[in-house]
């Protein structure tokens, strides 16, 4: 509902927008042609033009600034801190957080004390190290969400405070939902949440600024100003209507045009590594298989780290590198950037005779003639009719003569420009990962990836393989030893696990009974199980044992055949 009201009010600002630029764009064009008719007789200098377009532009542009309501920006500070003091109206000493804005990371006041009297004191430097990878975790999700937010070129809304909160709640729910994990205390929720939403105020407060600036009448116009001087110039000069015509046409749809062009550059990209890319070619699970090939090739153990920790954010990272890789070759992607060029400006081209044949080639109107070019030219690229009133007047009734200045000016309008390298990588990345993503809940056990290609999917959460639960830090209770069964063979076992939610036993054979996030996987007790985790934890031995303040010994001493494996071994299972 409020995504809806946020539409129709973003909706009738432009509206009423559109409305203001079009109205002044009317008043310069006008103002701007009775001065050039004065000139026009007085053989003028180019200094002496500008000069007096000059004197225009100022006295032209202050009468909008007068004509324009005095309204202050929103002082976002003050909206921020009020957001917070509602939302945690009922927490002690609220009122000196919000203000004082400190956030002091405590592991001793994180995590539920009643938790801590059954875990003992071994598990607190794993608190301490998964607590702040959650802290970083959801100052991510606060920064992706005003990125959205500043990309869409939005303005500030104290909405955006609940949208940031309702992202941290989420991230501490899903740390709390994961096993291993700890409860945390609503103190530490409260001073997270306060933290992260003050410490990103004087961003949200440039996002409204920029906001303001960008739409208010007077800076669009601004922007113009060189496209007008050139107008005004050639109404000087005496050009013909024609020229003026699509010489404003041209600088206007320029920019849409360059766009358009990088849009299919990066599309041919996204689609030649999707068709031909051994890892992207086929679904996710292809892809995670050849991203563990690269991990156990690199057998880097940080890249392992995030892969298990945050695969989302490791999957994105592997795709952005396989597409850096591609870009390499940038004399390919600009041969093909400058067929897309050539492609949109000969359909240009081709239907500006069309236009004018279907307005009526003796009685042109220039209006009309523009309804109907921005109708198919509409087809290839992004044009906004309003953006062209100013030259709804003029004489285009030589349609050969408008035909072949077009030509010229299209042409001139692709020499030499240069495919955006930036773009480039980053759309196709996320033209693949939107295409390749899929569920990404981790089983709460072993940290195995879902594998159901639909996000947010109704049906439980599986996997193929499951792996050793020693990847999500799980220890024998009262112990310093990982537990190094597997998920498949735990949950037909006599054995019972001890949930973080309240320390109640829950036998293996009825996990589901734990609540969520148990009870949304299934785990199929067939046995199965890769050499690879096997391998990877003998590899890896000492840096996962300090990780976690683990050891596998006891309980969790690795057996002699799972040291047998090799990489290369493992890689062969991968085939």
């Amino acid at each position: 509902m409020q995504t809806c009201k946020e539409l129709l009010t973003a909706k009738q600002n432009r509206s009423e927008l559109d409305q203001k630029r079009a109205k002044y764009m009317d008043q310069l064009t006008e103002q701007s042609k009775r001065l050039a008719s004065t000139l026009k007789t007085q053989h003028v200098t180019d200094d002496k033009m500008r000069e007096e377009f000059d004197k225009l532009w100022v006295s032209w542009t202050n009468d909008v600034v007068k004509n324009q309501p005095t309204d202050k920006p929103l002082d976002v500070k003050v909206i921020v801190e009020d957001v917070l003091l509602n939302q945690f109206h009922n927490i002690n000493n609220i009122l000196k957080k919000v203000k004082e804005g400190m956030f002091k990371f405590d592991p001793k006041a994180c995590v539920q004390r009643r938790l801590l009297e059954y875990v003992g004191l071994s598990y607190r430097g794993n608190f301490d190290q998964s607590i702040r990878i959650l802290m970083e975790k959801s100052k991510c999700v606060v920064n992706d969400c005003i990125t959205v937010k500043e990309k869409g070129k939005k303005d500030f809304d104290k909405n955006f405070i609940y949208e940031i909160l309702s992202g941290i709640k989420k991230a501490i729910d899903d740390f709390e939902n994961t096993s291993g994990n700890p409860k945390l205390t609503k103190e530490f929720r409260v001073d997270l949440s306060v933290s992260l939403c003050l410490n990103n105020v004087s961003r949200l407060q440039n996002m409204h600024e920029e906001f303001r600036n960008a739409n208010h009448p007077l800076t669009y116009l601004q922007s113009q100003r060189e496209t007008y001087f050139q107008s005004f110039n050639n109404y000087c000069k005496g050009a013909s209507s024609v020229q003026i015509f699509v010489e404003f046409l041209c600088k206007i749809i320029t920019p849409e045009v360059l766009n358009a062009a990088n849009n299919k550059t990066c599309q041919n990209i996204a689609d030649s590594l999707k068709t031909n890319n051994p890892a992207l070619k086929a679904n996710r699970s292809n892809l995670e298989n050849h991203i563990l090939k690269d991990l156990a090739t690199q057998e880097n153990f940080s890249m392992y780290e995030e892969y298990i920790d945050h695969p989302k954010v490791y999957f994105k990272r592997f795709i952005q590198e396989t597409v850096n890789k591609f870009c390499c070759d940038t004399g390919k992607l600009q041969s093909i950037y400058e067929e897309h060029l050539n492609s949109l400006k000969n359909q240009i081209l081709k239907a500006s005779p069309n236009v004018t044949t279907e307005v009526g080639e003796r009685n042109v109107n220039a209006s009309l003639w523009l309804d109907v070019f921005c109708r198919k030219v509409g087809e290839l690229i992004v044009i906004k009719r309003d953006d062209l009133r100013s030259i709804e007047r003029e004489d285009i009734r030589d349609g050969q003569f408008l035909k072949d200045t077009m030509a010229t000016f299209l042409e001139e309008m692709i020499k030499n420009k240069k495919v955006d390298m930036k773009a480039m990588r980053e759309k196709p990345t996320s033209m693949l990962f939107q295409q390749l993503q899929g569920c990404w809940a981790q089983c709460p056990f072993c940290k195995a990836i879902c594998t159901n290609t639909i996000p947010k999917h109704d049906a439980d959460h599986s996997v193929q393989f499951h792996r050793t639960e020693a990847l999500s830090g799980t220890s024998f209770v009262d112990t310093d030893h990982f537990c190094i069964d597997f998920c498949t063979t735990s949950v037909v076992s006599d054995q019972s696990f001890r949930t973080c939610e309240d320390g109640e036993w829950i036998p293996y054979k009825m996990y589901r009974t734990a609540g969520p996030p148990y009870d949304t996987w299934s785990i199929t007790p067939d046995g199965s199980s890769q050499g690879y985790w096997k391998w990877f934890i003998c590899k890896f031995r000492p840096q996962w044992e300090e990780k976690f303040g683990h050891k596998f010994t006891g309980h969790g001493k690795i057996p002699s055949e799972w040291e047998r494996f090799t990489r290369q071994d493992v890689l062969d299972q991968l085939k």
